[in-house]
């Protein structure tokens, strides 16, 4: 429509073009990739008319109080709009908006009522797009007054204190039954059996969505978005988890070795030598410095025999500075 719009018009002396896109192509929409690319196609019609020298502009509308799209959605879908920190627009500041920025030279400009610090803590820290990615920067500077924005979340730390796998599943059921419950908005009395599946809980695609997000904040983890779809109730899934969380933890714990030890051997100190009037001792010390260097196979060796490397060092330079 909008490009039959634009081919029928481009003849006419148009003082404005304008489209009404969505918020949804901007930051994405759980379940409406079709719905967000038909937008996005609408701000690259207005982008393509100005380089054309006709008037063209892309408004890209977060959700609207009391009329549009957003209204029509049932409870749950909309509570969810606003843990995500947007706030529907009323039509009175949307017409006072519109009136503003209807000589924007831009082709596009985005209206969102948003608290980004809400928005951005539920994206996952590694991943935040390159939208958001300075505003991210600013916010993350103010973490210690966002709490949820902190990669270390006291979940994961729970989980890094617990050596027993028993354990670390007994933290998870308890935290993924929490979860849960808030996603599927039960009541705090109703705990949801870790055996019962997710769909059969009342679960659908989009829940399983949310339900992977807060998993991935959580965990500091990146999982697949077919996560509850392959684990289908809590108890599968927290297997899954716990085994990731303990390959992860042990990969970290193996990168930490090597850097340490990698560090070691780069700071080991380096003299260079001198003539000296006991020529067959300083040889004597040199080679038993290369000796003991090469019967190092590995760095553990090399630690082991450092002390008795600095004991045969420290004489060489006594010897060199004597000399």
């Amino acid at each position: 429509g909008s490009w039959n719009l634009h081919t029928l018009s481009a003849q006419l002396p148009l003082d404005f073009f304008v489209c009404f896109s969505s918020a949804a192509a901007l930051v994405g929409s759980l379940g409406q990739g079709n719905y967000a690319a038909a937008n996005a196609f609408l701000d690259g019609l207005a982008h393509y008319r100005q380089s054309l020298g006709l008037p063209g502009i892309s408004l890209n509308w977060g959700p609207w109080a009391e009329t549009g799209m957003a209204t029509r959605l049932g409870k749950q879908h909309q509570a969810r709009l606003q843990q995500q920190g947007l706030t529907p627009i009323t039509p009175q500041q949307g017409l006072q908006v519109f009136e503003q920025i209807l000589n924007y030279q831009n082709p596009q400009l985005g209206i969102i009522q948003v608290d980004w610090s809400v928005f951005l803590a539920k994206i996952k820290s590694k991943i935040i797009p390159a939208l958001f990615s300075k505003l991210f920067t600013k916010l993350e500077s103010k973490a210690e007054n966002i709490p949820s924005l902190t990669v270390e979340t006291e979940l994961l730390n729970q989980l890094k204190s617990q050596k027993s796998s028993n354990k670390r599943q007994e933290i998870l059921i308890e935290y993924l039954q929490e979860q849960v419950r808030q996603v599927l908005k039960l009541d705090s009395c109703q705990t949801p059996d870790p055996q019962t599946g997710f769909f059969d809980l009342g679960m659908d695609s989009l829940m399983a969505i949310e339900l992977k997000n807060r998993l991935a904040t959580a965990l500091d983890m990146m999982l697949a978005s077919t996560l509850i779809f392959e684990f289908t109730n809590i108890q599968n899934l927290v297997e899954h988890l716990e085994s990731e969380i303990s390959k992860n933890s042990w990969s970290t714990i193996q990168q930490q070795e090597t850097e340490q030890k990698e560090q070691k051997i780069n700071t080991t100190p380096k003299f260079t030598l001198k003539k000296s009037k006991d020529g067959k001792k300083s040889i004597s010390i040199v080679n038993q410095f290369a000796e003991l260097e090469s019967l190092a196979e590995d760095v553990e060796t090399l630690i082991a025999v450092e002390a008795s490397i600095t004991n045969e060092l420290a004489q060489l330079e006594n010897l060199l500075n004597n000399s």
